[in-house]
């Protein structure tokens, strides 16, 4: 099972510890990077197509009511072959909310440098999480859906995922 009550701290903390462990950059990833490994170049609107979720590629919309042991859905796979991101858990980005800091008006396309990507904001700064929890509805488990929360928080539908930096995956 995916790990739970995890503030953003926490989930950062982890990636030191195991960036420590690996003698490699081990981080969070942009939500820029979740929202590619998660829909792909086609623009899917799920991970796994343009159909909604069912109880066959997802944990979600409660059809189990907690969370599942993690690649338990394969055919849920994005495009690049990664699980489980839609339901089960919301997932931590490194990611701020656009208005939270400094009256950033984030723009698209993404521009990593622009502020968004602050690791030094104040805990009440709203960061991103995405994938939806096992208790979303499948509006809420597109790939493009977003949740923010401050970095202090956790709770029983927040984990995260991580990026191995400099591995092209």
């Amino acid at each position: 099972h995916p790990v739970v009550f995890v503030s953003w701290h926490d989930a950062n903390a982890y990636c030191a510890w195991a960036s420590a462990v690996a003698r490699r950059t081990i981080r969070l990833p942009s939500e820029a990077e979740w929202e590619k490994a998660a829909r792909g170049g086609e623009g899917r609107i799920w991970p796994w197509g343009n159909r909604p979720p069912d109880a066959q590629h997802c944990n979600a919309d409660y059809n189990v009511g907690t969370t599942t042991a993690v690649n338990s859905y394969p055919p849920g796979a994005s495009p690049y072959g990664v699980l489980d991101m839609a339901g089960n858990v919301c997932e931590w980005t490194r990611t701020l909310h656009e208005e939270g800091w400094l009256h950033l008006k984030l723009r698209y396309p993404y521009d990593p440098d622009d502020g968004r990507e602050d690791p030094g904001a104040p805990d009440w700064v709203p960061r991103i999480l995405r994938g939806g929890a096992f208790l979303s509805d499948s509006h809420y488990t597109r790939c493009a859906a977003r949740y923010q929360l401050p970095a202090d928080v956790s709770g029983k539908f927040v984990g995260f995922r991580v990026v191995l930096a400099g591995s092209g995956r």
